[in-house]
């Protein structure tokens, strides 16, 4: 066995580049007998392989150790920050009539607080989704006898139904959120 210099690992002695530090290794000379002293030679140290592989660690741990603060996205759907608490607090229950109860639940709502602006939007919204579905269904019935039109007609009809609970759940939160495909619609803004 033979000792890298660079390094004082223990290598075979057929090794040609250390397998720690990858410095290359003289030939393997023969062994000197041991009558024969070695030159006298200064003393000096040589790196100690751990605090040479501490010293290139330790600035890779601190750079991908640090946890990143990355600032908040704001989401362009949510208008939740534009209501009053108290406006939001007070028509929470007739908003979430507006997605119960379809047309008759927009029609409670109207009749109970025309002046707050959190229910009209939560009106607009299931207006949007009433006229959508409205739309979709009498489309899905006049063309019902070919094949593709009532089987892509019930698909969108169950897609709409999907954002109907979800502005529900968003209702429920308090939350005024878009629904998500009938929001780019641009009539009821």
């Amino acid at each position: 066995m033979k000792t890298c210099p660079t390094c004082n690992s223990q290598l075979e002695d057929s090794a040609t580049f250390c397998a720690f530090c990858g410095s290359p290794q003289p030939a393997s000379a023969p062994a000197p007998a041991p009558e024969e002293a070695a030159p006298q030679q200064a003393y000096a140290p040589q790196p100690d392989p751990g605090a040479q592989q501490q010293q290139y660690q330790q600035p890779y741990q601190q750079q991908y150790q640090q946890p990143t603060a990355y600032p908040p996205v704001a989401d362009s759907n949510d208008h939740t920050a534009e209501y009053d608490p108290t406006d939001i607090a007070n028509n929470k229950l007739y908003a979430i009539a507006v997605y119960l109860l379809g047309p008759i639940g927009i029609i409670i709502a109207l009749l109970a607080n025309k002046d707050s602006a959190f229910l009209q939007f939560h009106i607009k919204q299931s207006l949007r989704l009433t006229i959508a579905i409205s739309i979709v269904a009498v489309l899905t019935f006049a063309l019902s006898w070919t094949l593709l039109v009532p089987l892509a007609g019930s698909i969108f009809l169950c897609i709409l139904g999907v954002i109907e609970i979800i502005c529900f759940v968003n209702v429920c939160k308090g939350k005024a959120k878009d629904a998500p495909i009938v929001s780019s619609w641009n009539f009821l803004k």
